[in-house]
Order: structure tokens, then C-alpha cells, then sequence
């Protein structure tokens, strides 16, 4: 299975792959959401998705994600405990919310029930912008 990663703490990205990985899954890690928007058609079974990073913020990049598919998981983990940015994420569609710190079994429990489905591809309209 096939996991997108954007977060932009090193240590804590190191950690969530290696963990990940132990579970059999393919981690693929971002800390920068200009690159992470560039990946989001490579055919990822579930999103992992910090809202605060350089560049292009976690939000806009789900937003991207439910514009041209709106099956794949997304779990937003953040240390942003801010009830509207909560909120929005759900609005937007999110799958799940893990506000940090976090126990690493959580994350790990929220894949195994929300990423059982087929690889999707975010098939992005080149007319966008994107």
C-alpha cells in the first residue's frame, strides 16, 4: 500500500516512516507542499498530511485531493488545535484529524481502517493551474 507523507518535521517524519514501513507499508515523504501537490496522482491508497508546511499549507492540498477524488483516505495530523481549521478540514473532507503529539498506534490504527481500499489516482484536469 502505497501512503503519501507531507510533514515538515524531520524527526517526526523519520519516525512515521520507519513505523509505517515496518507495517508493510510504501511511505513516500514530502515536507514541502509545492512537492507534495506535484505527487498527488501517483496512484496513493491514503494521504498523511501535516496543515503547516512551507510553501503550500496541508488544507490546500486536501482541497486538491477532494476536487478530483473524493474516495481516497486523508488524515490530517497537526499541532494546530484550532476548533475552525478542525473544522474546515472536516468540511473539506477529511477522513480523520490527529492532533499532535500523538501516539504513533493511533496513526497506525486509523490506516488500517480508513486505507483498505485500491490505489487512486487524482486525476488532476491539466487546465487547473496545477
Amino acid at each position: 500500500m502505497k501512503i503519501l507523507l507531507l510533514e515538515d518535521n524531520a524527526s517526526l517524519c523519520d519516525v512515521i516512516k520507519d513505523v509505517l514501513s515496518q507495517h508493510g507499508y510504501d511511505v513516500r515523504v514530502f515536507n514541502d507542499g509545492e512537492q507534495a501537490l506535484e505527487e498527488l496522482n501517483k496512484g496513493y491508497h491514503c494521504f498523511i498530511i501535516d496543515i503547516n508546511v512551507p510553501s503550500l499549507d496541508g488544507i490546500s492540498i486536501l482541497e486538491s485531493i477532494r476536487l478530483f477524488n473524493k474516495e481516497v483516505p486523508v488524515i490530517i495530523i497537526s499541532s494546530n488545535h484550532d476548533l475552525e481549521k478542525i473544522q474546515t478540514s472536516y468540511e473539506i473532507g477529511c477522513n480523520d484529524y490527529l492532533k499532535k503529539p500523538f501516539f504513533i498506534y493511533e496513526l497506525v490504527h486509523k490506516i488500517k481502517k480508513l486505507c483498505h481500499i485500491k490505489a487512486s489516482t487524482v486525476e488532476l484536469w491539466k487546465g487547473y493551474g496545477l
